[in-house]
C-alpha cells in the first residue's frame, strides 16, 4: 500500500471511531419519574440506559430523580400499577431517535404518569418555572 492509501484508511477508521463514540457520549441531564394525576400509582418501574432498573413502591407528586452524565438510551421502558383497579400498564418510549445530545444537555427527561396515561417530556428549567415539550406520545395533527 502506498502512503496515501494508508493515510486514507487511517482517516476512515478515525471517522468511524468518532461516530461510535458520539453514540456513547455521556450527556449531563436528569431523569425523573412522578405522578401528575389524582389516582394513586404504585410499583412504578423505569429503565433508562446505564441507570438500569429503578422501582418506586409509591409514586407521589414529588419526583424520584437522577442527575448525572449519562448516555442517551435507545428507549425508556416504563411500567406502573393503578392502585384503584390493580391494572399494570407499560410503555416503551423512543429516546435517542427523538432528542440529540445538544437538546438533552442540562435538561430533564420527565416521566409523568396520570392514572393510565403516560407522558414523557423534555423539560428546561428557567429560574422557578419549567418549559415542557411533549416527546411521548407523539402528537398527531
Amino acid at each position: 500500500m502506498d502512503r496515501l492509501s494508508t493515510t486514507a484508511i487511517g482517516m476512515l477508521f478515525g471517522v468511524l471511531l468518532g461516530c461510535a463514540s458520539v453514540d456513547e457520549e455521556k450527556v449531563d441531564h436528569t431523569v425523573r419519574g412522578r405522578n401528575v394525576g389524582k389516582a394513586r400509582i404504585v410499583n412504578m418501574t423505569w429503565s433508562y440506559g446505564s441507570l438500569g432498573d429503578r422501582t418506586l413502591r409509591f409514586v407521589g407528586r414529588g419526583a424520584d430523580s437522577v442527575t448525572m452524565p449519562m448516555t442517551i438510551p435507545e428507549v425508556l421502558v416504563v411500567g406502573w400499577t393503578t392502585e384503584r383497579d390493580g391494572e399494570r400498564h407499560s410503555a416503551v418510549v423512543p429516546i435517542r431517535s427523538v432528542v440529540s445530545p445538544l437538546q438533552l444537555s442540562g435538561r430533564i427527561v420527565s416521566i409523568e404518569v396520570d392514572d393510565i396515561d403516560l407522558g414523557v417530556y423534555l423539560v428546561e428549567r428557567i429560574q422557578l418555572d419549567e418549559r415542557r415539550v411533549l416527546t411521548f406520545p407523539p402528537r398527531t395533527y
